[in-house]
């Protein structure tokens, strides 16, 4: 991984590599791995577009914050800002990178999905997350933020099959810091706001409803968590936290905010991750 402002590297930037999901027997499709199979989200996205791969990307770094999984492999970035990942076997992969707090530099985290082996056949691979990248103040400023969040309902008609109400959590640092209930009668809809800018907000859906998956898709400090019924789907009851922690159908609007996300720059120039991923068996091209 060569992570990079500009031209300058950036050193210490601690990356997480997360097996989720293995190619089917078929080799059309994926099946998610043990640590990810009780997630209710769609892992029908073998051939998706770039939204479809960035906005799940996003749903799983939550659960991962959330819940604490175990990633594969971590690496930091040396001096000259890479760091590689040796010795994978085919699947979807999910590369996390830890906000990034530099003497002069801070970072957004940042999370992307990577298949195994590319389209090319090939499994050296070279990964470009987007990252946000801005200078550090020389005097420390108490910034506040907000974070709003919006509930969308996709493919399932008059709503009849919804549930009353869904729980959204707002995680502080992957800590639950917060829990809100989006209902017909707030307009699926509710924004925190004066939330501490140094800390990492990410919100999760806490229990999905039956026959519906979930994705979370980001713009800034406006969040869709999108729920899409799925005809047929056998019921997976949702998916609790696993540790203890202390209607009218909405509009479906903000189909225009994934757009903008997947092409985040940085503040003071892009902020490039790049992944090098290195052949397990040569065989396996």
């Amino acid at each position: 991984m060569n992570y990079q402002d500009d031209d300058a590297p950036i050193v210490g930037a601690q990356a997480h590599l997360f097996h989720v999901a293995d190619w089917n027997d078929a080799n059309n499709g994926f099946t998610p791995t043990s640590q990810f199979k009780d997630y209710s989200v769609d892992w029908n996205v073998f051939g998706a577009d770039s939204e479809t791969f960035r906005q799940l990307a996003e749903t799983l770094a939550g659960y991962i914050s959330r819940d604490s999984l175990k990633s594969q492999a971590d690496q930091l970035t040396d001096s000259t800002g890479t760091a590689v990942f040796n010795g994978l076997s085919r699947g979807l992969y999910l590369v996390t990178v830890d906000a990034f707090d530099g003497d002069s530099l801070t970072c957004k985290a940042s999370s992307t999905l990577v298949v195994l082996p590319s389209d090319s056949g090939s499994l050296d691979v070279t990964l470009q997350p987007k990252t946000e990248c801005s200078p550090k103040p020389q005097t420390p400023e108490e910034k506040k933020t907000k974070l709003k969040v919006t509930k969308v309902w996709k493919n399932d008609g008059d709503g009849e099959s919804r549930p009353a109400k869904v729980t959204v959590q707002l995680l502080r640092d992957g800590e639950i810091y917060d829990e809100v209930s989006l209902n017909e009668a707030n307009d699926w809809t509710h924004e925190w706001s004066d939330l501490p800018a140094e800390h990492e907000w990410r919100t999760v859906e806490k229990v999905v409803a039956d026959h519906y998956t979930v994705l979370v898709d980001r713009e800034n400090t406006e969040v869709l968590v999108v729920n899409t019924y799925q005809p047929g789907d056998h019921d997976h009851h949702g998916h609790e936290d696993k540790k203890e922690h202390k209607g009218k159908k909405p509009a479906e609007t903000g189909s225009n905010v994934s757009t903008v996300a997947a092409c985040a720059v940085g503040l003071s120039g892009a902020g490039l991750a790049v992944l090098r991923v290195r052949r397990k068996h040569q065989a396996n091209n």
